[in-house]
């Protein structure tokens, strides 16, 4: 018997049930992608309340309908705690704008686009951002338990009521621009830092553990500490990807390859969660080139009516310009079609089904493992054809999908297995690497 046979040869006892082998290919080629050409557009309620309309080669638009209409496959909306409350986002105003209300609203709007939904908890009653990182009123006296737990609650509360509304989102943010501190706490303590993330992480992942988390950066630059602060949660923080705010760069984008390139090398997926149209070429081309795909993509901040809009106005009309075209031209140089964990119709976890391995299509290095809901969690080994072991990680399981990471930026062509244990139960599959 060869040291593979002897690897996985187990005894009756142990229940284990060895899987015929299936063969995955994985591709790097450079033809159509999973890639996300996104924006956020969190003003746009606010904007059709004042009037705002849509209009292209002369015809009035869904703004969605629009955005789509020239390659765009992602929305980012922004929610705070309580925009109401005293010192809140909407306290100049009678309106309660990025409530949980309103981001019901638009998220539906999104789903019925088929478009890919990024929630960004700003977990503030207002604007959190690189500097202004303030606690919610409502937690203003709490202790450290105790905010913990009105994080857990208030984030598993906004995601239970938009699943429940028919607008799931696809990827959340818990925390933005989180620097240096989120809801106060500061990431001078940051096993304190992380534990509050990690709340409001725990809520998401309560209600649907398929949800995508991103951390976001406020400048993923050397000149803006980012490797310190990656260094500080990568360990602490459950989150699946990494994203930053591109809006400045020192030397041509090299600044951003170089702090992304070094996520990507932890096996980690990227991608900018805020540039603007000066900056549409040079992000675009940066993500794109990432190594093996993990350049998941780009959101425009607020491309309708921001600094260098993507829109021409004229009162209350808003018509594409050429800046959106070139936004456009990026969508279809990379064929941009929506990530794999994106659901535009979602369908219900079948519970009971054990160890179902697919391949996710939004990253050829990242898998999808479906494991019943009586396993905790599960590991993951890859071995060489000959039993050498060249990965392992032991993943939280629980109802429906768990994302899992491949470190294909280490890996050589050729065949390896992938073994996937969850108590007494074990798949093994062949997977060849093609790049």
């Amino acid at each position: 018997m060869d040291n593979a046979g002897k690897l996985f040869t187990k005894s009756k006892s142990s229940a284990v049930r060895l899987l015929v082998f299936t063969t995955i290919i994985v591709s790097t080629g450079t033809s159509a992608r999973p890639y996300i050409v996104g924006a956020d557009i969190s003003w746009v309620l606010e904007d059709e309340s004042r009037g705002a309309t849509y209009w292209d080669d002369g015809e009035q638009k869904d703004i969605f309908e629009l955005l789509k209409e020239y390659g765009l496959n992602f929305i980012r909306i922004r929610t705070f705690v309580d925009p109401c409350a005293p010192g809140g986002y909407a306290s100049r105003g009678s309106e309660c704008w990025c409530d949980l209300e309103h981001t019901v609203e638009i998220g539906k709007r999104i789903k019925d686009a088929d478009m890919g939904f990024l929630l960004d908890f700003h977990m503030s009653d207002t604007w959190a951002s690189i500097g202004e990182q303030h606690v919610p009123s409502a937690w203003a006296n709490d202790n450290d338990e105790q905010m913990r737990q009105h994080a857990y609650e208030y984030t598993k509360l906004n995601i239970q009521t938009l699943i429940d509304s028919g607008a799931r989102p696809d990827m959340v943010q818990v925390g933005n621009e989180i620097n240096s501190k989120m809801s106060g706490v500061s990431i001078s303590n940051p096993d304190r830092f992380a534990a509050l993330i990690n709340a409001g992480v725990k809520g998401v992942r309560d209600v649907d553990s398929t949800i995508k988390i991103v951390m976001q950066h406020g400048r993923p630059r050397p000149d803006g500490d980012f490797m310190s602060w990656y260094n500080a949660i990568k360990d602490r923080v459950d989150y699946d990807f990494i994203g930053g705010s591109t809006y400045g760069t020192t030397n041509n984008g090299n600044d951003w390859r170089e702090m992304f390139g070094n996520v990507v090398r932890d096996g980690t997926p990227v991608m900018s969660l805020e540039y603007t149209a000066n900056r549409t070429a040079l992000i675009n081309t940066v993500m794109n080139e990432l190594p093996n795909r993990m350049g998941l993509g780009t959101f425009a901040w607020e491309p309708i009516r921001y600094d260098k809009p993507m829109f021409d106005r004229d009162g209350n009309k808003y018509t594409p310009n050429a800046r959106l075209d070139e936004l456009a031209s990026f969508a279809r140089k990379f064929d941009a079609t929506l990530p794999g964990f994106v659901q535009t119709d979602p369908v219900p976890v079948e519970h009971g089904r054990r160890n179902e391995l697919r391949e996710l299509q939004y990253n050829p290095s990242t898998f999808a493992v479906n494991i019943g809901s009586a396993d905790k969690e599960f590991s993951l080994d890859l071995f060489l054809i000959d039993g050498s072991k060249v990965f392992s990680r032991v993943f939280r399981a629980g109802n429906g999908e768990c994302s899992v990471t491949l470190p294909l930026y280490r890996m050589k062509n050729g065949t390896y297995l992938l073994k996937i244990s969850a108590k007494d139960h074990a798949e093994i599959r062949q997977i060849t690497i093609l790049k």
